[in-house]
């Protein structure tokens, strides 16, 4: 089995993307925030001081299986 193929079936894996909406209803990928998830009155999470990664999000055209991987760090943010 290579790198592409699923790890369930050996199917095909198809590079995408996880969509949210933002707060003006725009889509927008999902991404990966360092810790565990603590609310905010303003923002929804906290987000000082943690980094946020973009997440590669591949599925399997044979059955449907999601695989998700942060991307490198050199291509997040440390919010402050």
């Amino acid at each position: 089995m290579s790198e592409d193929s699923c790890i369930r079936c050996g199917g095909e894996l198809v590079a995408g993307s996880l969509a949210t909406k933002d707060s003006y209803y725009q889509v927008a990928a999902a991404q990966w925030l360092e810790g565990r998830p603590e609310k905010s009155v303003w923002s929804g999470l906290k987000t000082s001081d943690r980094l946020m990664l973009p997440v590669a999000v591949y599925c399997c055209k044979g059955c449907g299986r999601l695989e998700l991987f942060a991307e490198p760090a050199e291509n997040g943010a440390r919010l402050g």
